[in-house]
C-alpha cells in the first residue's frame, strides 16, 4: 500500500464535514441546535431524508474534490495480500468488542424507531449509554466519564438560551432591522444567495460553527417574520446550517478540520488549500439542497 503523503493524512478530517451533516447524531450539538430552531420536529429517520440525502452526493463530491487538490504523488494501490496479514494479525473480536457491536446496534435501532416508542431520543440514547456502564453487561468505566464534553453542553444550554433571550428582548429583531436590507426579491434563488452570503460572512468572522448558528438562526427567523424571505423559517435555518457546517477557509472553521492538526499534523497552509475549492463546492451544493428542500416541502 502506498506510504500516506501530507496530502492523504487530513482525508478522514476534511470527509468528516460534509459527514456530520447526514445523520442527527453525527453531531449532535449543532444538528439538536437545527431541528429546534427549524420547529420541523425532525426524527431520526426525518433528517436523514429531509438533510442527509442529498449530503451523501456533498460527501461524494468532497472526495472527488479532495482527491483533485491532493493528486497522489505515485501509483495507489492496494495491496491485498498485505492487508490480510494485518487483518489476521487483529484477531477475533474481543468479548468486550462484541459487547460494543451489539450496544451500538441497539443504539441505532433506537434512534431508527423511537418516534414509535413514546420516548424522546435525548432521554433514551442517556439510558443506553447509562447502561453501558453496569458491570459484566456493559463495556465502559468511570474514567469514561473524562471525556464527556461537559463544555460542549453547557455551551449548547447557553446557545438555546441566547436565541431564547434575543428573541425575547428583541435584540434579533434589532440587528435584522438595522443590518439588514429591508426587503428581498421574492424569487427563491435571490434569498438562498442572501442566505448563503450573510452566513458565509459570519461564519468566516466568527469561526466556530455552533457559534455562528447561534447568531444567525434568531436574526434570520426574525428577519423573515417581518420583511419575508420567501422561504419558511424552517427553510432558512437548513439553508443556512448547510452552508456553515459545509465549508472552511480555515482550521478554526471546523472542529474535525483543528482536531486534524494535532492528530495527522498538517499546517493551517494545507488547510486553505482544500478550504478555498471546499467553500466554492458548498456554494453550489447550496443549489442541490434547496430542490431537495423544495421537493420535500420544507420551503
Amino acid at each position: 500500500m502506498a506510504t500516506p503523503t501530507i496530502g492523504t493524512l487530513p482525508a478522514c478530517f476534511a470527509l468528516a464535514v460534509p459527514t456530520t451533516l447526514i445523520f442527527l447524531t453525527s453531531e449532535p450539538a449543532l444538528n439538536t441546535l437545527v431541528v429546534e430552531y427549524s420547529e420541523l420536529g425532525l426524527s431520526w429517520v426525518g433528517w436523514f431524508s429531509t438533510i442527509g440525502i442529498p449530503n451523501i452526493i456533498y460527501l461524494f463530491l468532497v472526495t472527488v474534490l479532495f482527491i483533485r487538490v491532493f493528486k497522489p504523488s505515485g501509483k495507489v494501490f492496494v495491496d491485498g495480500v498485505k492487508s490480510r496479514a494485518s487483518l489476521e494479525d487483529l484477531g477475533r473480536l474481543s468479548p468486550k468488542e462484541k459487547k460494543m457491536a451489539l450496544w451500538l446496534s441497539l443504539m441505532i435501532a433506537f434512534w431508527l424507531l423511537y418516534p414509535f416508542m413514546g420516548i424522546g431520543i435525548a432521554w433514551g440514547t442517556m439510558l443506553l449509554t447509562s447502561l453501558m456502564f453496569l458491570p459484566r453487561i456493559g463495556v465502559l468505566d468511570a474514567k469514561a466519564f473524562a471525556d464527556v464534553p461537559v463544555g460542549t453542553l453547557v455551551f449548547l444550554t447557553c446557545a438555546l438560551s441566547i436565541g431564547s433571550v434575543g428573541e425575547a428582548t428583541g435584540m434579533s429583531q434589532w440587528i435584522a432591522d438595522t443590518a439588514l436590507p429591508a426587503s428581498l426579491p421574492s424569487d427563491i434563488l435571490s434569498t438562498v444567495i442572501f442566505i448563503s452570503a450573510i452566513s458565509l460572512a459570519i461564519h468566516t468572522l466568527i469561526g466556530s460553527v455552533l457559534a455562528t448558528a447561534v447568531v444567525i438562526f434568531p436574526i434570520l427567523i426574525s428577519f423573515g417574520d417581518v420583511a419575508g424571505l420567501g422561504v419558511s423559517d424552517a427553510g432558512a435555518v437548513l439553508i443556512a446550517y448547510q452552508m456553515i457546517a459545509s465549508q472552511f477557509f480555515l482550521s478554526m472553521h471546523q472542529a474535525p478540520i483543528a482536531s486534524g492538526m494535532e492528530l495527522a499534523g498538517y499546517g493551517e497552509k494545507t488547510v486553505m488549500k482544500l478550504g478555498a475549492p471546499m467553500t466554492c463546492l458548498a456554494l453550489v451544493q447550496q443549489v442541490l439542497v434547496t430542490g431537495w428542500l423544495f421537493l420535500a416541502d420544507v420551503l
